[in-house]
């Protein structure tokens, strides 16, 4: 399985913006944006005046629509190809991106980032509806509950208070999914119609 090897933080100085890849840390004076809020590389403290037009527009946007979901781009097309089959392929792709497993714990507050859930979930330690998935891309549905195994991990708070559409059990260490995400209930920073405007040239 492919991975990415560069630092974490270049992703998010990149972006320009805080992607929240390394959870608490980003929260922090510590965290790469605050300390250099500018691009990664020799000339990205002195700025450029390069003209940036409609596609370096499109595809800023993709990078950081796809590393805030922490995917290479092999796993994010593939949404996007799925979502292409919607009438509405914005709110499908980001329908698809919110309802992956890993982004349902790091929504329910279980885990500071996505990096985080993919490594619980990996190692086996979380479950769906009592039985054990190992895949941090497992399509959740309405109905399914998801918990981790507290006798392998230890939860001491919660990162995040949990949406609407996600519901706590069992003494906060089960959640359930109850409805699907509005958009106006995912990320405000992202702009899925200039992803789908760069895919579908």
């Amino acid at each position: 399985m492919a991975k990415y090897t560069d630092a974490i933080c270049r992703k998010c100085r990149r972006a320009g913006t805080k992607l929240y890849l390394k959870g608490e840390r980003c929260l922090s004076q510590k965290c790469a944006v605050t300390r250099r809020a500018y691009p990664p590389g020799k000339r990205g403290a002195q700025g450029t005046n390069r003209r940036v037009n409609d596609y370096a527009i499109q595809l800023t946007e993709k990078q950081k629509t796809k590393n805030s979901y922490a995917m290479l781009e092999k796993e994010f097309s593939n949404y996007y190809k799925k979502a292409a089959k919607s009438q509405n392929s914005g709110l499908a792709l980001m329908t698809l991106l919110e309802m992956r497993l890993d982004n349902i714990l790091k929504r329910a507050g279980f885990v500071a980032s996505t990096r985080s859930a993919r490594q619980i979930v990996t190692h086996e330690h979380v479950l769906v509806n009592d039985k054990k998935v190992k895949s941090p891309n497992y399509q959740t549905k309405i109905g399914d509950k998801i918990s981790i195994n507290t006798q392998t991990v230890k939860i001491d708070k919660f990162f995040t208070d949990s949406p609407k559409w996600l519901k706590r059990h069992d003494n906060d260490r089960m959640v359930e999914v109850v409805a699907i995400p509005k958009r106006e209930e995912m990320n405000p920073d992202l702009n899925e119609d200039l992803v789908i405007e760069l895919y579908s040239k």
